[in-house]
């Protein structure tokens, strides 16, 4: 994990953390164009991944992440990925 406050850039704003992410978009394209980079340089410095996702989208999630870089497999073991169905989320 950070040890000190670290700034991250999202779409076009740069955000000082730790810090969360919550947004809405009018595609999955602009979702993913959006948010890979986002998490990708988290996961790189060791942040922890929580996805709330249709469970239907589980495998497309997978794939995107992995095309940005993040070794699904490796972080799901760790816990340091979490894809968590709608319905499991707040439980």
């Amino acid at each position: 994990m950070r040890q000190k406050p670290a700034s991250v850039k999202i779409g076009r704003t740069t955000r000082t953390c730790p810090c969360h992410a919550c947004a809405f978009f009018t595609s999955k394209e602009e979702e993913y164009r959006v948010m890979l980079p986002f998490m990708a340089e988290g996961f790189e410095a060791g942040d922890k991944l929580v996805h709330i996702i249709d469970g239907d989208h589980r495998n497309e999630r997978l794939t995107r992440l992995n095309q940005a870089g993040i070794d699904v497999v490796t972080a799901e073991q760790s816990g340091q990925l979490e894809l968590l169905p709608w319905e499991q989320a707040h439980g």
